[in-house]
């Protein structure tokens, strides 16, 4: 994730993976999806521009194309 500038007071988000991407989520069913439904909310501190996110995500059983996760903040 990142600011366009830094600032002088804390900023909090909330990152979350939705619906809408080319990859699937999984649903808990014997067959995983590509990934992990992932919620975190994260804070920049004063002068902070950039903080990492990492989604949970599963290798493929079977070859595909590379697919997309759609996020929203």
């Amino acid at each position: 994730l990142t600011l366009s500038a830094p600032t002088t007071a804390p900023v909090t988000v909330t990152f979350a993976t939705t619906a809408g991407g080319t990859a699937t989520p999984d649903a808990g069913t014997p067959v995983p999806g590509d990934f992990v439904p992932y919620s975190v909310t994260v804070t920049f501190q004063p002068g902070d521009t950039v903080k990492y996110v990492t989604v949970p995500v599963f290798a493929d059983i079977v070859d595909e194309e590379d697919e997309m996760i759609a996020a929203a903040l």
